[in-house]
C-alpha cells in the first residue's frame, strides 16, 4: 500500500511540474500566509489555508497542498507535502514525498 501511495504521489508530482511550463510562476492561494522573510523559488505551487514561516526557503519544484505549516527556518527542496503537514523549525527536506498529517521534527534531515 505504502508503493502504491509514493507511486501516485510522484506522480502528482511530476503532474503538477508539467503544468507549470513557465519557470517564474509561483501559485499560492490568497488565504495563506507566508512571512515576509521567506524565500520562494518558483516553479511552486502553495494551497490554502498554509503558513510559511519566518526564513523559510522552499526551492525547485516544490508543492505543498492545503493546511501546511513550514516552521521557522525550514529548507523544502524538490518537495511535495500532502495535506496537513506539519514541518518542524530548521528542517531539512530534499527530493521526497510527505503523507497527510505527517509531523517533521524541528532540525530534521529528510
Amino acid at each position: 500500500m505504502f508503493r502504491q501511495s509514493l507511486r501516485k504521489a510522484v506522480a502528482f508530482r511530476d503532474i503538477v511540474a508539467d503544468l507549470i511550463d513557465d519557470v517564474s510562476q509561483l501559485s499560492c492561494d490568497p488565504d495563506t500566509v507566508v512571512h515576509p522573510s521567506a524565500r520562494i523559488a518558483t516553479p511552486s505551487v502553495i494551497a490554502r489555508k498554509c503558513q510559511i514561516g519566518p526564513g523559510v526557503q522552499l526551492k525547485g519544484a516544490v508543492i505543498i497542498a492545503p493546511g501546511c505549516c513550514i516552521g521557522e527556518n525550514a529548507t523544502l527542496e524538490e518537495v511535495v507535502l500532502w495535506h496537513g503537514v506539519n514541518v518542524g523549525r530548521g528542517a531539512f527536506l530534499k527530493q521526497c514525498v510527505i503523507g497527510s498529517n505527517a509531523r517533521i521534527r524541528d532540525n530534521a534531515r529528510v
